[in-house]
């Protein structure tokens, strides 16, 4: 009888030259899949707690396109922040799901021990954040990128069309020069000035800065469609700052960006029908009215010593062994961590003020109390302060001094809600009418990356439970 083995070969190769033929299509499917993926419009309004949507009609606020996310689409009714709840450490909270001790960006400004009369750097720079972003992300799926003014984009390869937040300069003819040059692809920004006019949207002298980032933003949208797109406006935070959060000047600035959602939203639509619109916050603000001076009592324990008074010349610290790291609170921060007579005294120093209700300090942290809150890496100790009340820099004049009018403030710990920030989604395959609660930060660049099919590398917290069964990408 003769051997079937002859016989089985060229079932094999048909086998083989079938899959073959079939996984070239397939791979071509799939490749297609992604290239098609589902946009995500991210925009972060400074400053914006929740409660200028979710309460808009009580306390007489216009906001009819955000309050449509509400019924649309998902929203948390407050945002727990990170520490401290200042913009850069929140900016990277939302594009890497992680905490400023993972990410590196602190504050908003660095601890510089160098120099103590310096202003701290600002973390503008892609460099500057340890943690993977959305950006990269997006970029490693093949996906295109864009963005106006988020925070910490500068030099960032994986946006392709980048205008982002750059002031190294006091001058704002400066820092647009700058940005210009930072602008990515090489020439970016002109380009588009060109077409658009000057681009003034870090120009906090005119009254139109937003809506000038809007228009680059709209723009970009139309003209490159980029599959995940980032905007950052910042008029509420300005206003709240000024005039105190919910006062007429930061309503009138929340209702004036409400405006600009309507027509990004409308943009990003019109770019894919099936995109997704992400509306954020970094954080809320709070009323404040007292300064806690906190650098002089650890003047006068001798923990800080100023050079001797110049007529017409701000004090100057000469040299010191402990000093504050302010947000509305504050980490202090010791020149050798090492030098356990001086963490004593500044214990001694700190606990003595929070003893006196007067001063506005709610608690002092240390230690393993700090490494909880994923924040102010280095401290030795973290000031806690009460919501109204916040730690000052001055060298000379009273401990504790009163603001002329309520300013807004934000950097408290996050369990004071004031601070809260806020989240709204709404698009293709999101719950309609979804009140997700009180919500962690962390979780919205997870839910971000879930909507655009992407995976994030270092975020900690899952995804929000935003889509619709069979809808995650």
């Amino acid at each position: 009888m003769p051997s079937s083995k002859p016989l089985r070969r060229p079932a094999r190769r048909l086998k083989r030259v079938l899959a073959l033929s079939l996984a070239a299509p397939l791979a071509f499917l799939i490749g297609a899949a992604e290239a098609e993926a589902r946009s995500v419009l991210m925009i972060s309004i400074d400053g914006m707690n929740a409660g200028y949507v979710t309460e808009a009609e009580v306390r007489g606020l216009r906001m009819p396109n955000l309050r449509r996310f509400m019924t649309e689409g998902g929203y948390a009714s407050g945002v727990r922040g990170v520490v401290p709840t200042v913009s850069w450490p929140s900016a990277v909270a939302l594009m890497t799901g992680t905490p400023p001790a993972k990410s590196g960006v602190l504050n908003n400004e660095r601890f510089e021990p160098s120099d103590r009369n310096k202003p701290g750097g600002i973390y503008f720079y892609a460099r500057d954040v340890k943690t993977d972003t959305l950006w990269d992300a997006a970029a490693r799926a093949g996906l295109v990128t864009a963005n106006v003014d988020q925070l910490a984009s500068v030099g960032n390869p994986s946006i392709r069309y980048d205008i982002p937040r750059y002031e190294p300069s006091a001058w704002a003819t400066e820092n647009l020069k700058a940005m210009e040059v930072a602008s990515r692809p090489a020439n970016f920004l002109p380009e588009m000035e060109a077409r658009l006019g000057p681009y003034t949207g870090v120009d906090f002298d005119t009254p139109d800065y937003d809506a000038v980032r809007a228009r680059f933003a709209i723009d970009i949208l139309r003209r490159y469609k980029p599959q995940f797109m980032t905007l950052h406006l910042s008029g509420v935070d300005v206003e709240a700052h000024a005039h105190a959060p919910f006062s007429p000047q930061a309503n009138k600035a929340a209702e004036g960006i409400d405006d600009l959602i309507g027509q990004l939203r409308a943009a990003a639509l019109a770019a894919d029908p099936d995109a997704v619109v992400v509306v954020v916050s970094d954080h809320g603000q709070a009323p404040a009215t007292r300064i806690l001076n906190l650098r002089i009592p650890l003047i006068e324990a001798g923990l800080i010593r100023i050079e001797a008074p110049v007529p017409g010349r701000p004090a100057r610290i000469a040299d010191w062994k402990a000093d504050v790291w302010a947000s509305a609170g504050a980490a202090i921060m010791l020149k050798d961590p090492s030098d356990t007579a001086t963490r004593a005294k500044v214990s001694e120093v700190l606990h003595g003020l929070a003893a006196d209700p007067a001063n506005g300090v709610a608690r002092i942290l240390e230690g393993a109390e700090i490494d909880k809150l994923q924040g102010f890496t280095g401290a030795a100790f973290v000031v806690d302060m009460t919501s109204g009340t916040t730690v000052g820099n001055a060298l000379v004049g009273p401990l504790v001094s009163e603001r002329k009018a309520p300013v807004g403030v934000h950097g408290y710990l996050p369990h004071n809600t004031q601070k809260d920030a806020a989240f709204f989604i709404a698009g293709k395959g999101v719950q309609a009418g979804r009140n997700l609660g009180r919500i962690d930060m962390l979780q919205i660049a997870p839910t971000v990356a879930e909507a655009l099919g992407i995976k994030l590398k270092d975020a900690i917290e899952p995804a929000l439970p935003v889509f619709a069964m069979g809808e995650k990408r």
